[in-house]
């Protein structure tokens, strides 16, 4: 099993990042399908019309407001080793280069 650790800097307030993340609407309005996103540990999401589902073991993400923006701290556990590169890489397409798009128009 691999861990994935990204950091991705936003222009954009920690508030507005984590809104697009954890607010159901907006998550729905950066990828585009019905989303449903718990903002607990334990809770239940999916997205992409239900292509994405899951329940959140831990929230391991952190913001640090930064002199033009946030910087977003992502860790994720347990992630099959054949599929590492791929999910890395996924939340770049379907997640961190959509939001920009979103919050910093």
């Amino acid at each position: 099993m691999k861990i994935i650790k990204q950091t991705i800097l936003f222009r954009a307030s920690p508030h507005d990042l984590y809104e697009a993340l954890m607010d159901s609407k907006k998550h729905s309005a950066f990828t585009g399908s019905k989303s449903k996103i718990s903002r607990k540990a334990g809770g239940l999401f999916f997205a992409y019309d239900r292509g994405l589902h899951g329940k959140n073991l831990e929230l391991k993400i952190s913001f640090n407001r930064v002199k033009h923006g946030t910087k977003l701290y992502f860790i994720q556990t347990d992630v099959p080793d054949k599929c590492a590169k791929s999910i890395a890489q996924g939340w770049h397409d379907f997640y961190w280069t959509p939001i920009k798009r979103m919050i910093e128009a």
